[in-house]
Formats: structure tokens, C-alpha cells, sequence
């Protein structure tokens, strides 16, 4: 398919795995649709996320480990492609072209805790953590309100601790 039709697609009916009206049904069955009415309807046409305009296309270098474990990192993107999840390869121009200026985060890889011959792709939204005449856009992390999507991290008996001390009717997402 040509590559704008994809694009198009794809913004019309973004490619996910999870069912818009499973998600529909099962928060109206919890009686908690008219709160969590944006989540079906994302899936359906995908998420605003209140990215602001990028004027400048940022490409930074990925990180050395792709060159380290290059064939692993190869497998991955070949496996994400059979599945429709990536769309490309495109050329900077043509991607230019297609969508206007972009900006993409570096890639790392590391090998899997306890699975050496499995690999994890990583995607750095945190990058960049100062601004610069070639690397002119801040993070795409750094645009999240967090008084909006309060986040944290914790070990497992923290958590537990914490959500077992939390009144009956409590809601948690990860």
C-alpha cells in the first residue's frame, strides 16, 4: 500500500490490540462509562495527547547498544513490521514529505533479565534533557502534564502496602 494511504489509515483506525467495545462494554457494565468514556473512543480513533507543533525535524543518534546487538535489534523491527505495527522504512524527506517535521527519540536495546537471548527495545521519550541548536525540541515526556497523569515507581511491597491500605472503592492504573 502507498505510503500516505497507510498514514491515513492509520489515523482513521489506529492499529491496537485491545477491543474498543470489550472496553465499552466491560465500563458500562462497571457502570463507570461516562468517566472512562475517552478510553474506547482512543481506541477507536486514537488518543489526543496535547502534543505540541514540532517546527524542527530531531533525529537523534540512537545509542550505542543498537550497533552491539544490531541483528537482535533487526528481528525486532522485521517482527514489528509483520505485524503492521511499524510503518516504513521511510527516508527523512519522504517522511518530511508525508507528515511534516518530526521528532523521534533514540533507541537503545538491552538484553532481557534472566534471558540473554531474549532482547527488550527501549525508546527514550526522556531524551533530551537540554536544549540545543541541533537538538532544538525538549522531551516528548517533558509535554506530559503531570497534574494531569500523576506517576510514580515502586517496589512490589511498597506498592502492596500501599494498596492495601487504600478505602474500599479506591481506583488504581498502571
Amino acid at each position: 500500500m502507498e505510503p500516505s494511504a497507510v498514514l491515513v489509515l492509520r489515523k482513521y483506525k489506529p492499529l491496537t490490540p485491545y477491543i474498543a467495545e470489550a472496553w465499552e462494554r466491560a465500563l458500562c457494565d462497571a457502570k463507570v462509562l461516562d468517566h472512562f468514556a475517552k478510553i474506547p473512543e482512543g481506541f477507536r480513533t486514537g488518543f489526543i495527547l496535547d502534543f505540541p507543533i514540532i517546527s524542527h525535524v530531531q533525529i537523534p543518534l540512537n545509542k550505542d547498544s543498537i550497533n552491539q546487538y544490531l541483528s537482535q535489534f533487526n528481528s525486532i523491527i522485521q517482527k514489528e513490521l509483520q505485524k503492521n505495527r511499524y510503518i516504513g522504512p521511510f527516508s527523512h524527506a519522504m517522511l518530511k514529505h508525508l507528515i511534516g517535521p518530526f521528532h523521534s527519540s533514540p533507541m537503545s536495546i538491552i538484553p532481557k533479565l534472566g534471558r540473554l537471548d531474549e532482547h527488550r527495545l527501549v525508546q527514550n521519550f526522556s531524551f533530551l534533557h537540554s536544549l540545543s541548536r541541533t537538538l532544538p525540541n525538549p522531551s516528548i515526556n517533558s509535554f506530559i502534564d503531570v497534574n494531569r497523569f500523576p506517576t510514580t515507581w515502586g517496589k512490589f511491597s511498597i506498592i502492596y502496602l500501599l494498596i492495601a491500605r487504600l478505602p474500599e472503592g479506591s481506583e488504581v492504573a498502571t
